[in-house]
């Protein structure tokens, strides 16, 4: 098994577990995301791929308290967490954004620079 991949499965595990865990369970899908950009400057796709669609599901649908928290700013006359939900969608656009950055050969980690 190359590193790469052992870093994508880490993030995917990581991601699942969040799952199953309230409050907590949202800083832990972000650290699952941070874990699979490493794996994408290692070359890894799939668990990259499958980690950030797993915590994306978990955060918009399967997360009640980002879902009661943005209720309850609204309620109070905020205009919801809009600072919240875009660190949301830059830790998902992340993994991809390595993908990127390794499919051009600007960062590959692992690998001798020629």
């Amino acid at each position: 098994m190359k590193i790469g991949t052992g870093i994508g499965l880490a993030a995917l595990i990581v991601a699942l577990i969040s799952i199953f865990i309230p409050l907590a369970g949202l800083v832990l899908a972000g650290i699952g995301l941070v874990i699979a950009c490493l794996g994408a400057l290692f070359g890894d796709k799939g668990f990259a791929i499958a980690t950030v669609v797993v915590t994306a599901v978990n955060y918009f649908f399967l997360s009640p308290s980002l879902w009661m928290s943005e209720a309850g700013s609204r309620v109070s006359g905020g205009s919801g967490n809009t600072e919240v939900w875009a660190f949301i969608v830059a830790l998902l656009v992340a993994p991809i954004v390595c993908m990127i950055l390794y499919s051009s050969g600007k960062i590959m980690l692992g690998k001798k620079a020629s």
